[in-house]
C-alpha cells in the first residue's frame, strides 16, 4: 500500500469517526463556520430519507392498483379503504402521503383523485411494472 493511500485511509477513518459523533455534530451545527456545511449535510440526509419514503408510497399505490381505481374519477377515502381492504386510518395516511408527492389530489369535496404524477403514471404502465419488479422487502410486514 502506498503512503498516500494509507494516509487517505486514515483521514477517511478520522473523518467518519468525527461525523458519527453526536458531540461533533452538535458542535458543527452551532459553530458559525461549519454551520452551513452541517445544514447542507443534514438536508442531503433528509433527501435520502424522503426518497426512501417516496418509493414506499409509490410502491403501495402501484401494488394496490389505486391509480387504476381512480381512473374513472375521485373516490372518498372510506370507499378506497373498502376497495383495498385496509383500515380507514391506515388508508388515510397512505392517501395523504400519495397526495403530498402528487400521485393523488384532494378535490374540493375531500375525495381523492389522480394527481399529475398519478395520471402520467397511468399513461406509462411500464413504470408501474418497474416499481413492482423492484419490490422493497421492507414493505413485506405491511401485508401488501
Amino acid at each position: 500500500m502506498s503512503l498516500l493511500g494509507s494516509l487517505g485511509d486514515r483521514w477517511l477513518d478520522l473523518r467518519n469517526r468525527l461525523l458519527a459523533s453526536p458531540r461533533f455534530q452538535d458542535l458543527a451545527t452551532r459553530f458559525p463556520l461549519t454551520r452551513p456545511i452541517s445544514r447542507k449535510r443534514s438536508k442531503d440526509l433528509f433527501d435520502l430519507l424522503a426518497g426512501f419514503t417516496y418509493s414506499q408510497v409509490l410502491y403501495a399505490v402501484v401494488r394496490l392498483n389505486l391509480l387504476e381505481s381512480l381512473r374513472q374519477g375521485p373516490l372518498e377515502s372510506a370507499d378506497i379503504a373498502r376497495r383495498i381492504g385496509w383500515p380507514a386510518d391506515r388508508t388515510a395516511r397512505l392517501l395523504k402521503a400519495a397526495a403530498a408527492i402528487d400521485l393523488l389530489e384532494v378535490t374540493s369535496t375531500g375525495a381523492y383523485g389522480l394527481g399529475i404524477h398519478g395520471a402520467a403514471l397511468l399513461g406509462n404502465p411500464w413504470i408501474g411494472r418497474f416499481v413492482e419488479h423492484h419490490h422493497p422487502t421492507i414493505l413485506a410486514s405491511t401485508g401488501i
